[in-house]
This record gives structure tokens, C-alpha cells and sequence, in this order.
């Protein structure tokens, strides 16, 4: 069945669903790094000085919750198990969508 699929089509696969192969590449990256001994932050504000951010935390939460430490997960960020289900749904979402390739229509 996989035999008749081109190279081409294979890339063209691949490129309309760059959105879900980042946000797999984000969540592999927060299941391998340490949520408790990180050293480094792309937080601008953090970096600016500025002490508060809504969305400080998000990335050690999912990274507890990948170890199944729920209570510190919550405690990191409160939102960081329903961003989580987000970023799985809109994975899934992207990843099974159907696309038409055809594109000398345009």
C-alpha cells in the first residue's frame, strides 16, 4: 500500500503538518528535560526582569506531569494538565487531517 507514495507527496506530508511535528518535538523535549533542575528560561519578560508571567511554570507542569507527579504538576502551574490535553487534541488534529494536494486550482 505504501509502494505507490512519491517522495514528493511523502515532503508535502510532512510540510502541511509542521505545526504538529513542533508541538511533538516541544512535548519529547519536556519528557526528557529535568523539570526540576532547569537552568535556562525563553520566558521575555523573565529575561527582561520582570518577576510575573501568566505562563511561567507551563513547562515544568507538563514536564512533572509526563513523570505522573500530579500534586507538583498542579503546584508548577495550575493550567499545565489542560494545555497539556490541548496540545495532544490539536496534535491528533493536525496530524489526521486531510489535505488536498492538488494545488494548481489556485
Amino acid at each position: 500500500m505504501l509502494e505507490h507514495i512519491s517522495l514528493k507527496d511523502a515532503f508535502n506530508w510532512l510540510w502541511h503538518r509542521k505545526e504538529a511535528i513542533l508541538w511533538l518535538a516541544a512535548l519529547a523535549w519536556l519528557a526528557i528535560d529535568n523539570p526540576v533542575h532547569h537552568q535556562y528560561t525563553l520566558c521575555p519578560f523573565h529575561n527582561m526582569g520582570i518577576s510575573f508571567c501568566p505562563g511561567c511554570g507551563l513547562g515544568r507542569s507538563i514536564g512533572f506531569l509526563f513523570r505522573l507527579d500530579f500534586k507538583s504538576s498542579f503546584l508548577a502551574h495550575p493550567l499545565g494538565i489542560p494545555a497539556s490535553i490541548l496540545l495532544v487534541r490539536r496534535i491528533i488534529k493536525v496530524l489526521f487531517k486531510r489535505t488536498n494536494y492538488n494545488l494548481s486550482t489556485i
